[in-house]
C-alpha cells in the first residue's frame, strides 16, 4: 500500500504507507491550526493514504507546506528504524521537502 500527498496542478508525492504515515503523524503533531490537525489525525487513524492540500484551509495549507520544508528529514532519520532501506526512505522524504518548498514559493 502507499500514500499520496497532492500539491495541485498535477504535482503529487507518493510513498509507502509507512513513510506516508510517518509524514502525516509529524504534521499532525507540528501544525498549529486545529482543523488541519484534526484532518491529519483522521487521515492517520483511518489509514486513508491520501492528503490533498486543496482540501485544507489556506492557513492549514500554508502551515503544512512550512512544516514539510523544515525539519521533517531529521525527524524521519530519528524515527525510522535502521535497515537496509532507511537511507532510501529518508531520500524519499527529502523529495517531499523539495516539492513543499517549490510549492510554497
Amino acid at each position: 500500500m502507499s500514500g499520496t500527498i497532492v500539491f495541485g496542478a498535477g504535482t503529487d508525492w507518493s510513498a509507502s504507507s509507512g513513510i506516508f504515515s510517518l509524514v502525516i503523524d509529524y504534521l499532525a503533531h507540528t501544525v498549529d491550526d486545529q482543523p488541519t490537525r484534526d484532518a491529519l489525525r483522521l487521515i492517520d487513524e483511518q489509514n486513508f493514504g491520501w492528503l490533498n492540500l486543496a482540501d485544507l484551509s489556506d492557513i492549514g495549507r500554508q502551515q503544512v507546506l512550512s512544516k514539510l520544508g523544515q525539519e521533517i528529514v531529521t525527524y524521519a532519520d530519528e524515527q525510522l528504524p535502521a535497515t537496509a532501506y532507511t537511507q532510501a526512505a529518508i531520500a524519499k522524504v527529502g523529495e517531499l521537502v523539495e516539492l513543499a518548498r517549490t510549492t510554497a514559493s
